[in-house]
């Protein structure tokens, strides 16, 4: 059987676009996806602004 493999692109630095996209992969993950975030854009500032110590921080790797 072939993986189930999705990508999700994040382009925007909007924190709940960027939380559902978090959510969602650790969901997809969770039910046997391989999913992987893609970032672009302005959403590259995101590891800056999420490095350590926020909420989401345990789900950026």
């Amino acid at each position: 059987m072939m993986a189930k493999k999705l990508a999700i692109f994040l382009f925007n630095d909007d924190e709940m676009c960027m939380l559902h996209a978090f959510l969602y992969l650790r969901e997809l993950n969770e039910r046997g996806y391989e999913a992987k975030l893609i970032i672009e854009g302005k959403a590259t500032v995101i590891p800056l602004k999420y490095a350590e110590g926020s909420i989401v921080s345990k789900h950026y790797k």
